[in-house]
């Protein structure tokens, strides 16, 4: 029968006597998949077009211009917000430091003297 440890420091938390298990290795990337989805992509978009009479590529513009107000109101709107908003935070930042430094300071006065 064998003797299990007393308490988890003895094995430092680790499997005593067993070898670590073997990394796996790094994926391989590869731009492959992109250029297949994208040639995929035009393909179906063809087909589509061609049998809706053309109906499709109405809606693709009407679909890119979607993606277009989205995208410029992301760039235009959502930058310049987390740009006030980070520096917001930074203001209120220093400000703490400043109130935290004032306070150590009067305490730092206050007790020594009382």
């Amino acid at each position: 029968m064998s003797q299990l440890p007393r308490d988890t420091q003895e094995t430092n938390g680790s499997h005593a006597g067993l070898p670590e298990p073997p990394q796996p290795p790094a994926p391989r990337t590869s731009v492959w998949p992109l250029i297949f989805a994208g040639i995929f992509a035009v393909l179906v978009s063809g087909v589509l077009f061609v049998l809706t009479l053309g109906a499709f590529g109405l809606l693709l513009i009407a679909a890119g211009g979607i993606l277009l107000v989205a995208a410029l109101h992301y760039f235009l709107w959502g930058r310049w917000l987390g740009e006030a908003i980070r520096r917001e935070v930074a203001e209120e930042e220093a400000e703490e430091a400043r109130r935290a430094a004032l306070r150590q300071r009067d305490e730092a006065g206050s007790g020594g003297s009382g």
